[in-house]
């Protein structure tokens, strides 16, 4: 566990032991019904019964009391209530309920206690998040926090994308449109198999966007979110053995209020509230253009939004289909031109830089002490077909298909491309790696 885990679960503790029966919310006889709201202490956060949009369902949710519409959490999202008799409370089993007026349990908590006359009852934190407390010692039994709607807030950790019922919780999934906040298409966490942490957005399972390797202070594959970090920061959660499992999201600032939200078409965007207009600002997101969605050329492809068609093969490389290609549909991507030639020592093949990328997915890292040393790691194996190196996470290389790069126009990654020696020399206007 890292040090920020061992502070942080430090500080929960230490805020919940001092929740005294006085300031709790909810409880088995202190309900909240329909038409009650909750605020939390700082006046930021409200807890009730809402409609989203057009809609005249009812669910539970919090939201921002300045801006009512942004909810951030929803309870019975997949279960709305049809009329105005709901009541949210602590249940005899020692769970968080909402119920209709006929007492069916329209959602809960679903925790198993072995002794439920523990649970001391619920409160709204400062933070947005809502925890159930307990009668005896400190902590949390259960949190929101740990069960996200559409909506990551500091203090959130973000978690692996799989049926793995551990992590299964701290993904982020999409309303299925403005007016119905149940689960949508699009989920976002953590990319399963992966030793370098990278975020996706899934389109009912199908990968639609990829944020590209995480280097410690920002995801390297979008430009746009290298600015978000001016008023936040992450840090991941790695197990024994160096795996991602959670990110967390922190902000630099407590008085700066921000989140990222998951929106029902596949948007990720980072808002941050302007108090002097009273109004979010768009700070980043993850879809700027076509380019942004995931393998949108097919393998051994370039993707350009200033160039028509946007569409390019790799140097070296053709269309798999020339009539496809040339009508515009690219998934099938495109194959070598020349085959490799690369002998026992990985000599006989050079390499062609691609500049200001994306860099590919299913990404290796690799140990190497620069450049250089990466390079030469890369041409002694025959099964690499491409490197790059970048500080923070140094060495990279990719031995399967090279799929979903983008060509930015602003500084990124030079990606090092293999191909035949007399590829190489027929591109004099790229930079030339040979071996030695």
């Amino acid at each position: 566990m890292n040090i920020f885990l061992i502070l942080w679960t430090s500080f929960l503790i230490l805020l919940c032991s001092k929740v005294g029966s006085a300031t709790v919310n909810i409880t088995r006889t202190r309900f909240l019904k329909d038409a009650d709201v909750i605020t939390s202490n700082n006046n930021q956060f409200q807890l009730g019964f809402f409609s989203p949009g057009n809609s005249t369902s009812r669910y539970v949710g919090i939201w921002y009391k300045t801006a009512p519409d942004e909810v951030v959490w929803v309870a019975n999202r997949d279960s709305p209530l049809k009329d105005f008799s709901g009541v949210f409370k602590v249940s005899e089993d020692g769970n968080l309920q909402v119920l209709d007026g006929q007492n069916s349990v329209f959602w809960s908590s679903n925790i198993s206690q072995t002794n439920p006359s523990n649970t001391l009852g619920a409160q709204l934190l400062d933070t947005g998040d809502l925890v159930l407390l307990p009668n005896i010692g400190g902590g949390t039994i259960w949190q929101n926090f740990d069960h996200p709607s559409d909506t990551l807030l500091p203090g959130m950790a973000l978690g692996i994308v799989h049926d793995n019922a551990y992590n299964r919780a701290q993904v982020i999934r999409s309303w299925k449109s403005p007016s119905d906040p149940s689960n949508g298409r699009f989920t976002l966490g953590i990319a399963p198999n992966r030793k370098l942490t990278e975020n996706f957005v899934y389109d009912n399972g199908r990968p639609h966007w990829r944020s590209g390797p995480w280097n410690g202070a920002f995801f390297i594959g979008v430009p746009s979110f290298y600015y978000s970090g001016q008023v936040h920061r992450s840090t991941v959660e790695l197990d024994s053995e160096g795996w991602p499992i959670r990110m967390y999201f922190l902000s630099n600032d407590e008085n700066i209020v921000q989140r990222y939200v998951l929106g029902y078409n596949g948007l990720v965007q980072h808002k941050v509230w302007n108090p002097s207009d009273d109004k979010w600002e768009v700070t980043s997101k993850n879809f700027d253009s076509d380019c942004d969605v995931y393998g949108k050329c097919g393998p051994f492809a370039t993707c350009n939004p200033k160039n028509s068609p946007i569409c390019s093969c790799l140097l070296g490389f053709e269309p798999v289909n020339d009539q496809e290609w040339i009508n515009g549909n690219w998934n099938s991507g495109c194959s070598r031109r020349t085959p490799l030639q690369c002998g026992p020592t990985g000599t006989s093949d050079g390499f062609l830089k691609l500049p200001n990328v994306k860099v590919p997915d299913y990404v290796l890292q690799l140990a190497s002490s620069d450049e250089d040393d990466c390079h030469r790691h890369c041409q002694a194996q025959c099964s690499c077909l491409a490197y790059a190196y970048y500080l923070g996470i140094e060495c990279m290389t990719w031995n399967q298909t090279l799929i979903d790069i983008q060509e930015f126009n602003v500084t990124a990654i030079d990606l090092f491309i293999r191909l035949a020696r007399s590829e190489v020399s027929g591109n004099n206007h790229k930079s030339i790696s040979f071996a030695v």
